[in-house]
């Protein structure tokens, strides 16, 4: 029972920061990726602490929130579309034996998250603005930026990776021990 109570208040705390992040795409529209590929970020440590399923948990909340009264729906899109289950499902992956195979799943399952984002976006939400950002170049513009996105999408992996192992050798030592989670 004293389990179940801490991870739920914890998550809440986890899914109230997330909440913020997302909030703040309203403020600085620019970070509209940067803050929820952040907000995913922190359910890492749910994932850490108290496993999939409370991070799953936090994920729905998060991103019910964030499509229902978040001020930037892209951004909202993407947290819910990727950002949001990727740090939960990048701890599944990586169990996978064989590296090429992870990797190859990690970026099937981002650029499938992308198209769908983007078609949530445009056609789900009637924000065909997003298209023409494009500009003169259609679909080639698409192709570059779908690439560039991958790009990123690895170096967002190596850094999430990073984060983890920051989170055990300072953040958790130094902070977290005090407040006994277990």
């Amino acid at each position: 029972m004293r389990r179940t109570t801490k991870s739920i208040a914890f998550g809440g705390v986890l899914s109230g920061l997330a909440v913020i992040l997302m909030f703040l795409t309203g403020i600085f529209p620019f970070a509209e990726y940067a803050l929820p590929a952040m907000a995913g970020a922190l359910l890492i440590i749910m994932v850490i602490e108290y496993g999939y399923r409370y991070a799953l948990l936090c994920y729905l909340a998060v991103a019910v929130l964030s499509l229902l009264v978040g001020p930037n729906k892209e951004a909202a899109v993407l947290f819910a579309g990727f950002f949001g289950y990727y740090p939960i499902l990048k701890g599944a992956l990586e169990r996978i034996k064989k590296r090429q195979i992870e990797w190859v799943l990690k970026i099937a399952v981002f650029n499938a998250a992308v198209v769908l984002s983007y078609l949530v976006v445009v056609y789900l939400f009637g924000m065909t603005e997003v298209l023409e950002d494009f500009g003169m170049f259609g679909q080639w513009s698409m192709v570059a930026f779908l690439l560039a996105g991958n790009v990123v999408f690895a170096l967002y992996d190596v850094v999430l990776t990073r984060l983890i192992g920051m989170y055990f050798q300072y953040f958790k030592p130094k902070f977290l021990k005090k407040l006994k989670l277990h």
